[in-house]
């Protein structure tokens, strides 16, 4: 890829371009093979002093040696400050757009097993939304689909004496037929049902 040069020397690593990097996840089980740190086994290797941070933009000192994962390539050692190596720092997790500057030098590093199984971080979770109501339920338990509020209406409907059978097909009252109906859970048309009847059977059945 166009930015990254491999030379012939080991596994350093000559940025010619920024590329999209973000801090590597479960790196506490890595150690340095040739120095006490990592920010001085990234200067022995690379025979450069540490200087600015490797994150484009940020304009502090290295002080550490950083797992970074550099999309395509994968993780490297990279000096950066400790405000970027933080783990809190969202805009250094995966997603967060953060990129390693030009012209700096880095060297490849092997995954641990903590890396490999650790739980991945991103900047943002993934947003998930209620199916019925569309409300953001990220903050809710993986398996829930839809909200509280949702939930305790299907539940309440549930109550009702309903009969009625049917699959998902949304339908409204129109002004050809201003009679119609639809169940309030999965919108199958009740209009042959007693007045009262807000869901259909099925939906009843599941939700009792």
């Amino acid at each position: 890829m166009r930015g990254v040069m491999r030379p012939a020397v080991g596994d350093i690593l000559r940025l010619f371009d920024p590329v999209e990097a973000w801090n590597a996840d479960g790196t506490a089980d890595a150690v340095p093979f040739l120095a006490g740190s990592w920010i001085a086994e990234a200067e022995a290797i690379t025979g450069r002093r540490r200087g600015r941070c490797s994150f484009e933009g940020c304009p502090n000192m290295a002080e550490v040696g950083g797992h970074v994962w550099v999309r395509s390539i994968g993780c490297v050692i990279a000096p950066i400050c400790r405000l970027c190596n933080n783990p809190r720092n969202m805009a250094r997790r995966q997603g967060g757009g953060s990129r390693l500057r030009a012209n700096i030098e880095v060297f490849r590093t092997h995954m641990t097993e903590g890396m490999r199984n650790a739980e991945r971080i991103f900047a943002q979770e993934p947003r998930r939304w209620c199916e019925r109501c569309g409300i953001d339920i990220s903050d809710r338990p993986p398996n829930h689909t839809v909200c509280l509020n949702c939930f305790r209406g299907d539940r309440g409907r549930a109550h009702h004496d309903i009969y009625d059978h049917g699959h998902r097909a949304y339908g409204f009252a129109t002004p050809q037929n201003m009679n119609a109906r639809s169940c309030m859970s999965c919108a199958t048309d009740i209009s042959d049902r007693p007045p009262n009847h807000t869901v259909c059977l099925r939906c009843y059945r599941q939700y009792s």
